[in-house]
């Protein structure tokens, strides 16, 4: 239903309910609906770029130097929230979607994971589940890696074509 009531539940997902229902459930929504939000919880937040930023920083220069966060630290959840007018009502209703990931798409590979004290504090003190992260998190990878992976794979499939059953 378009016009969602105010109790509506968001949505948790990780990798035990990431699947094509969902997916196609979060395609069509997103596809009606009338704005996006979107937010991610970070495992830091502070790098020396980050604390440089000034009031007269332009967006492009916030951007640049907030984007070492993102390459330092890692989002555990992306959150997502679409938006629906209800002319009826006269107001939004919102839809809100977290997304439990985890990097290292290649669970052999070992990742590093960057953690700052208090970050780690403040998600653990507003009820972030960082075992649902780190267990059930949908894996994600870096897409400068696209291509290795998609070698290593084909890899495994021929030395499993190999084998004789």
């Amino acid at each position: 239903d378009r016009y969602m009531g105010s109790k509506q539940k968001k949505m948790n997902i990780d990798n035990t309910s990431f699947n094509k229902k969902t997916l196609n459930r979060l395609r069509e929504e997103i596809s009606s609906c009338d704005f996006i939000a979107m937010d991610m919880e970070f495992t830091g937040i502070y790098t020396e770029h980050a604390q440089n930023i000034g009031k007269f920083d332009s967006l492009e220069d916030i951007y640049q130097k907030m984007k070492h966060t993102v390459l330092n630290y890692m989002p555990p959840q992306i959150g997502i929230a679409l938006s629906f007018w209800n002319p009826e009502k006269g107001c939004y209703f919102v839809r809100p979607y977290n997304f439990y990931i985890s990097k290292g798409f290649e669970r052999h590979r070992q990742e590093k994971t960057l953690l700052q004290n208090e970050s780690v504090d403040f998600l653990s003190k507003n009820g972030f589940d960082f075992q649902r992260a780190f267990k059930a998190g949908i894996r994600y990878e870096k897409l400068s890696r696209r291509d290795e992976i998609w070698k290593n794979i084909k890899e495994r499939v021929i030395d499993l074509s190999l084998i004789h059953i």
